[in-house]
């Protein structure tokens, strides 16, 4: 709209005073200039009815062109809020020695993930009495903090802007309570993996395929020049969202499917993993895909470290209980289809393997570790 308005060579005010002069007395100057303000900033998606017909009445040209078919979301009478309940994955590579005393820690339970033996405490979070933390303690040698928020987002572009932000400040914070209960912690952690259940939304059928593929990558929608204030991404990942629900959001080849038709929908990416459970009782349950997300979030963090202490001509040190061999055996059971478990878990588990590489990290890591090894021990 804003190009349309330049090309005529209107200011914003100009056009407001148009608009409010073809309302016939309808609509106000300074309210058509707030709502062009909030159009062309990205605080709304769409005008309503009237304003559609008013401005491209005005611009000489056509309202679909300006802003794309009329959508339900756009109806003034229908809120666009949805909720979303947030894990956050934040492994810490400690030594087996350091792993071991956290386990030891009174209020740690012993715990098992694919049979991969760990211990799991529930921490406060001081930022938010309503969110908590999940630290998971692995003895080959690594912390993996679940920080467990539920928000409700305006649109996806608000929810984009709150895990950019909140990555920034949420990762020192959970290095700074692992280290406030286990000060023998020194190492800090490299990143936040983001999964994103959908609990509530206004979506539905294609749409809602389209929501849940743009939430496993919510990063498509904010820019990546610059500085940009919170103001300014804000208002970027609107109007990028505005265009995805325009002229459609197209998956990148790193995008991975695992829904189950009229059950569940279903993205992973790099960037983090959606789902929208669509008949509850036969979808997966939380746990299932928080667990393992877990465990590969911690089999990652591993395998990187001994990458990167190869990459520097070194050998990486590594308890001979977690040696090559018992990689390997890991890696077996993490890749390796069950009898018994369902399609959808399958999915699931290969979709979350695929896009965060360790199906290829984890033999590296063998491999590294079995030339390191002694020769007595191959």
């Amino acid at each position: 709209m804003a190009l349309a308005r330049q090309e005529l060579g209107l200011s914003r005010a100009q056009l407001a005073r148009r608009v409010a002069a073809a309302s016939q007395g309808r609509i106000t100057s300074e309210s058509a200039d707030k709502a062009l303000k909030r159009l062309e900033t990205g605080q709304v998606q769409s005008p309503t009815d009237t304003y559609r017909r008013l401005i491209g009445e005005v611009l000489h040209t056509s309202p679909t062109a300006l802003f794309g078919a009329p959508r339900p979301e756009a109806d003034e009478s229908r809120s666009g809020q949805f909720v979303v309940s947030c894990r956050k994955y934040v492994p810490v590579r400690v030594d087996s020695a350091v792993a071991d005393q956290i386990i030891r820690w009174p209020e740690m339970a012993a715990y098992s993930i694919d049979g991969v033996d760990c211990a799991r405490a529930r921490l406060a979070w001081p930022h938010d009495p309503h969110a908590l933390v999940n630290a998971t303690a692995f003895p080959f040698g690594v912390v993996v903090a679940e920080l467990r928020e539920t928000n409700t987002f305006a649109n996806l572009a608000d929810l984009a802007v709150w895990r950019h932000t909140s990555y920034e400040t949420d990762r020192p914070r959970i290095d700074a309570l692992l280290r406030s209960i286990w000060p023998s912690i020194s190492a800090s952690s490299e990143y936040v993996l983001g999964t994103w259940w959908l609990a509530q939304s206004p979506w539905t059928d294609r749409d809602l395929d389209t929501a849940v593929r743009i939430m496993s990558t919510p990063s498509a929608l904010l820019r990546r020049q610059g500085h940009p204030t919170v103001e300014q991404l804000r208002a970027g990942a609107e109007i990028a969202e505005r265009t995805a629900w325009q002229t459609g959001f197209e998956a990148n080849n790193g995008l991975v499917d695992f829904g189950v038709p009229g059950v569940s929908i279903g993205y992973a990416s790099w960037s983090g993993v959606a789902y929208a459970p669509v008949a509850a009782d036969r979808a997966l349950q939380p746990e299932e895909l928080g667990d393992f997300e877990t465990l590969c979030q911690a089999l990652w963090s591993w395998c990187h470290s001994i990458n990167t202490t190869v990459e520097a001509g070194e050998d990486p040190p590594v308890d001979p209980i977690y040696g090559w061999r018992w990689l390997r055996g890991v890696g077996s059971r993490i890749t390796r289809p069950r009898p018994t478990e369902t399609r959808q878990v399958r999915a699931m588990r290969d979709a979350v393997i695929d896009t965060s590489e360790l199906r290829t990290m984890i033999p590296t890591a063998v491999e590294l570790l079995r030339d390191a090894a002694p020769t007595r021990a191959l």
